[in-house]
């Protein structure tokens, strides 16, 4: 069942981990406006699936003394690819554990060499600036950040919200079921928001993971459209919003399709980077992650429970570099 895709800038990071591709890999498309690598077909997005952190405590809702809990109801947040892209700054630990080779990235975030891609990004912003993150999507977003990702973060200033089978145009309806808080049944199962930040504060960043059900098909345009319409019901939602950042989820390998909902269409990526172009520092773009071969993905586009870690790990040292 589809969950969410998105697209993103590019810079890599890859990471020797798992087994040899299993399924079919994605090509990433280059960050904004640069065109997607030539084996990328579409975007990719987040099918039904329960949380697969089992780490996370599963009584869920507010941080008590500094920790917080992750409520693992069932069918909850999917994975997707994001991550946030960096100052770019020379020297810095990327993802994986390698080191970055000199100097700024390009384009934007920490450019790193071997291992799983966390490639580019826009607007990379000091985590001081915001007292609440909340990454927005797909339940295969929620799979990969109860899987680790906390683990590299100031838990107390992050939380998830992912509902199953949530899309671009959902999150556009203000009266649609994926806001709910509660009895979150059926389709979209799992809209609770989790591991909430301290003191349950309003979050002022949103990281976005965009996903339609026509993710191969749908024009820039239209992409471009349907997004600034979530955005606008998600500043309406959340008035102290001060940075929203475009995220699309985990892709294959750069050159390889792992399968459906693995690969992201050129169209999100260049709407990703014209948005944040013309928003005048408000809309930014994640960096684009990466699996490290195509065995890190289950029953595509979720990702077995060692993928889920990896990527969590990855993604997490990522935002706790910034």
């Amino acid at each position: 069942m589809l969950c969410a895709k998105r697209g993103t800038y590019a810079v890599f990071v890859t990471l020797g981990l798992l087994g040899a591709c299993g399924a079919g890999s994605s090509s990433a498309s280059g960050g904004g406006g640069a065109g997607a690598a030539a084996g990328e077909a579409g975007n990719g997005g987040a099918a039904a699936g329960g949380m697969a952190g089992a780490s996370m405590d599963a009584t869920g809702g507010k941080a008590t003394g500094g920790t917080k809990a992750m409520d693992a109801t069932g069918g909850t947040t999917g994975s997707t690819s994001g991550g946030n892209g960096g100052t770019g700054s020379g020297g810095k630990a990327a993802t994986g554990g390698t080191t970055a080779t000199g100097g700024a990235a390009a384009t934007g975030g920490t450019s790193a060499t071997g291992g799983t891609s966390a490639t580019g990004g826009t607007g990379g912003t000091n985590n001081a600036t915001f007292n609440c993150t909340q990454f927005l999507g797909p339940n295969v977003t929620g799979e990969w950040y109860a899987a680790g990702f906390e683990n590299h973060v100031d838990g107390s200033k992050y939380e998830v919200k992912a509902p199953h089978h949530s899309f671009v145009e959902d999150w556009a309806n203000p009266n649609h079921d994926v806001w709910r808080e509660s009895a979150c049944k059926g389709t979209y199962s799992g809209c609770e928001t989790k591991s909430r930040c301290a003191g349950n504060a309003a979050p002022d960043r949103i990281v976005f993971v965009t996903q339609t059900g026509n993710y191969l098909g749908t024009a820039q345009a239209k992409w471009e459209s349907e997004i600034e319409r979530a955005i606008t019901t998600i500043k309406a939602k959340y008035p102290s919003t001060k940075r929203v950042e475009l995220m699309t989820f985990v892709r294959s390998p750069e050159g390889q399709n792992c399968g459906n909902e693995t690969t992201v269409s050129p169209n999100l990526d260049k709407a990703h980077q014209a948005l944040a172009e013309r928003s005048n520092g408000f809309i930014t773009v994640a960096p684009i992650f990466r699996v490290p071969n195509c065995s890190a993905f289950g029953g595509v586009p979720h990702l077995t429970a060692a993928g889920n870690k990896i990527m969590g790990d990855i993604i997490g040292k990522q935002y706790a570099a910034r």
